[in-house]
């Protein structure tokens, strides 16, 4: 249906964005981690694949039922990406507050998709969300256990980072419009 087509194409407008400025930040900060973390820097360069992978197939799912990209997100949370002062603060705004909430849309999506491809689509997508997250948390607790401040400094990167990205889901009304269509399963059921 088109309602729901639309709100599909809206998604993926957001998600194509978020994954084009994720690729960019990631590459920025490639060049001021030391050699000798050569492991970190090529996990880093696959993240930058990822997002590239997920820029171009929500992109193309965008415009392939003629549905076109939906508006672009505020990215009032890239101040947190682009802003990030340390390394670690990046990778908690990125890879553990970010990809935990997109995650959690990509396995929505999944359960809402319409064919057997966007199943794929998503669930692959939802693979990669979670590696990266599971090396955000990882990073945190390596963190943890060599920094002496870190039970002060992490609070304070959390909070930030979170108050951020809530100021970007309360205040982008086409990312929460087209969730909200997809969960109701067409605008006809908006009302229930």
């Amino acid at each position: 249906p088109e309602d729901l087509e639309r709100a599909v194409c809206q998604l993926c407008t957001v998600i194509s964005n978020n994954a084009l400025v994720e690729q960019k930040v990631i590459s920025k900060w490639l060049e001021h981690i030391s050699y000798g973390f050569y492991e970190v820097k090529s996990f880093l360069g696959t993240q930058i694949y990822d997002a590239g992978l997920k820029a171009e197939v929500t992109r193309k799912r965008s415009l392939s039922n003629g549905g076109g990209m939906g508006q672009a997100p505020l990215g009032m949370h890239y101040k947190g990406w682009y802003g990030a002062l340390k390394f670690t603060e990046l990778i908690i705004a990125l890879d553990v507050i970010y990809k935990s909430y997109e995650l959690s849309m990509f396995e929505m999506a999944n359960d809402l998709a319409q064919t057997p491809l966007e199943e794929t689509m998503w669930a692959n997508l939802a693979k990669d969300s979670q590696r990266h997250l599971d090396y955000g948390l990882r990073h945190m607790r390596w963190y943890m256990d060599h920094h002496d401040r870190a039970y002060e400094i992490l609070p304070i990167f959390v909070g930030r980072q979170e108050a951020l990205f809530a100021a970007e889901l309360v205040a982008s009304a086409p990312e929460r419009e087209a969730l909200v269509v997809l969960f109701a399963g067409g605008t006809e059921n908006l009302q229930a």
